[in-house]
């Protein structure tokens, strides 16, 4: 059964890695906070969009693949 929705399991684990860096701050130890800032500004909110989505296309995935 893994391997016939490997392809929605790659599709949830980028989902989830997305959705991780979307809402987690400046991580501790990091020499340039301010980089790391601007970075967030500008792909913060694709990321906050894109990871919900990719879990959910891969949670469809497996579900039409089961009910098929």
């Amino acid at each position: 059964m893994l391997a016939q929705n490997i392809d929605a399991l790659i599709s949830f684990s980028a989902g989830v890695y997305c959705t991780y860096i979307a809402y987690r701050g400046v991580p501790v130890g990091t020499q340039k906070p301010y980089e790391w800032q601007q970075w967030h500004a500008k792909w913060g909110t694709l990321l906050k969009i894109a990871g919900p989505i990719l879990i959910a296309t891969a949670l469809l995935q497996v579900l039409f693949k089961l009910a098929a």
